[in-house]
């Protein structure tokens, strides 16, 4: 799981172009430090689950946080480059049924979001894309190595390479069925 976690959130830190504001939760946004979000959430990360490159660049992990709709998930990395938040990934266990439920909770409650999205739905409730000029925001389904599935929320500052690279993987997906 650490794994996947980490090509995901080094995939979209390769590609990204930094800049303040993107709202991920009520308290939570990009470009916030590492500090700051600890005070924001009130927790200290997981020492053990961390990858740290250097004082100001790294993945940290944080039990029980909760995703942009205010639902607690089971673990949550958030992604530092030159100390400042760039992106973050809420993961929970999940099952085709918890997963569904997952996916259309978002698909029902984008209102509660500061923007309006636009959103790119998969009939079969895989991957569900939300973007805006601000953020960009997929839910999908993850099946682990050890073949556990999973739930990613992952979260970023919207670019338009990265909006251009999540529809291009959302019709990737389709076009594979």
């Amino acid at each position: 799981m650490k794994k996947i976690l980490l090509i995901l959130t080094m995939l979209t830190m390769s590609i990204m172009t930094f800049a303040n504001g993107g709202r991920i939760t009520s308290q939570i946004n990009t470009g916030m430090t590492r500090e700051s979000l600890e005070k924001a959430i009130n927790k200290n990360s997981i020492p053990e689950l961390n990858i740290v490159y250097n004082a100001n660049n790294g993945i940290y992990f944080y039990e029980n946080v909760t995703d942009p709709l205010g639902i607690t998930r089971e673990i949550a990395s958030f992604n530092f480059v030159d100390n400042k938040l760039s992106s973050a990934i809420f993961d929970s266990p999940s099952t085709d049924q918890v997963h569904k439920e997952i996916y259309d909770y978002y698909v029902k409650n984008q209102k509660k979001f500061q923007d309006k999205f636009t959103i790119m739905k998969d009939d079969k409730h895989q991957y569900l894309l939300m973007y805006n000029n601000n953020i960009t925001l997929v839910v999908e389904k993850i099946i682990a190595p050890n073949r556990e599935k999973r739930t990613f929320i992952t979260v970023h500052k919207a670019t338009p390479e990265i909006i251009s690279l999540r529809i291009e993987m959302f019709n990737n997906l389709k076009e594979n069925r």
